[in-house]
């Protein structure tokens, strides 16, 4: 499946956004879209939209269609803000398939306030003729300490089985940490759950979890 004028209309998007946010202080504005059947015997249909305040604040997203006549398709955005101060916020995802039963999807984002605080995610997940298997994870720190968390997970259609396991760290400000990790096994004889967790003080001694 070609995906070249798919690919071209997030760039476009993204492109601009990035001329709307460099301009000086004035207020901008810009929005693109097209339609039209491609190379592949489908149609790629996508957009763009970017604003520019005065303030210095900004904002952008773009996104498209693409499809190959034979049941494949993809599609996928794009966004992000900045405030004035600083700050900012993007996101994007995407999810793709061949019309006969496989795929894959996967999106990320992150964030960073003016204060410094920021934190990030990303996931992704991939079928094939009803088994999917998934992973993700996010992250995030502040003023007040940071956290960790990643898992992943896995369903077999045919069995009707599936397990899936996340590990998370979080450290306050003090420097206290906790680590815990969940287990689900699904099987034929039923679910099961385990969690198994510890907490450490900042010189790294095991203290009781509260």
């Amino acid at each position: 499946m070609r995906l070249n004028n798919f690919m071209w209309t997030l760039v476009a998007g993204i492109a601009a956004f990035g001329l709307l946010a460099g301009t000086a202080s004035a207020q901008a504005a810009g929005r693109a879209r097209f339609a039209r059947r491609n190379a592949s015997g489908g149609v790629t249909d996508g957009g763009a939209t970017a604003v520019r305040g005065a303030n210095g604040a900004a904002a952008g997203r773009a996104g498209g269609v693409a499809t190959n006549g034979h049941g494949g398709y993809v599609a996928g955005g794009a966004s992000g803000v900045r405030g004035p101060n600083g700050g900012y916020a993007q996101h994007a995802g995407y999810v793709t398939g061949n019309g006969q039963g496989q795929g894959r999807s996967g999106s990320e984002g992150s964030f960073r306030t003016a204060s410094g605080a920021q934190g990030s995610r990303a996931s992704g997940t991939q079928w094939n003729d009803g088994n999917v298997t998934h992973q993700g994870g996010f992250q995030a720190s502040g003023a007040n300490g940071s956290i960790h968390s990643s898992g992943s997970s896995q369903y077999n259609a045919s069995t009707g089985t599936g397990s899936g396991t996340r590990t998370t760290t979080a450290t306050g400000k003090n420097g206290n940490t906790y680590t815990g990790t969940t287990t689900v096994d699904k099987t034929a004889n039923g679910t099961t759950v385990d969690h198994t967790g510890t907490c450490t003080n900042a010189e790294g001694q095991t203290i009781s979890c509260k």
